[in-house]
């Protein structure tokens, strides 16, 4: 049972992980997209 929580703890920890860095690579995506489609200079 001590295996199986471990386990479980484990994939949690993991998945966690792998939507953090999913998250982050869409907002640096859409962060680089927009600078791409938006004239810096309209922004200042």
């Amino acid at each position: 049972m001590v295996a199986a929580a471990t386990v479980v703890a484990v994939a949690a920890v993991a998945a966690n992980a792998v939507v953090a860095v999913v998250a982050t690579v869409v907002a640096t995506v859409v962060a680089v997209a927009a600078d791409g489609a938006i004239n810096i200079s309209f922004l200042r």
